[in-house]
């Protein structure tokens, strides 16, 4: 999904699907203090918030994500509010394995660093 087309509920209905057991977001994100509800990864036409990955373990029923990646800024940040962030709530959401970042991130870097880690998956 690109631009317009990566809204929030393609997000969460594609994630939701149990067809995919990889998921890419390749975005941008905001880790704030104070709970999953103040972050948010930003979509083509506005806010997801870091609660909606909370919904996924019961949406995929019993079929667990592989691979969540989070190809943004600080996905791996968190505080004792939401601890890990985007990568730690994919984790409790069922994911089995999660990818994400400690700091900003440079887009060229990041998304060579992607095509590697693909081609040894």
């Amino acid at each position: 999904m690109l631009n317009a087309s990566f809204t929030p509920a393609t997000i969460e209905k594609t994630a939701a699907d149990p067809r995919y057991d990889r998921i890419h977001l390749a975005t941008h994100a905001e880790f704030l203090p104070g709970g999953a509800s103040k972050s948010k990864l930003y979509s083509g036409t506005g806010p997801v918030p870091l609660v909606s990955l909370a919904n996924l373990r019961k949406q995929r029923q019993g079929v667990p994500i592989d691979l969540i990646a989070f190809s943004a800024c600080r996905t791996a940040l968190g505080d004792p509010d939401s601890e890990l962030g985007f990568a730690g709530l994919a984790l409790q959401a069922g994911a089995r394995s999660a990818i994400g970042t400690l700091w900003y991130v440079d887009d060229v870097a990041t998304s060579a660093y992607f095509i590697q880690a693909y081609r040894y998956l």
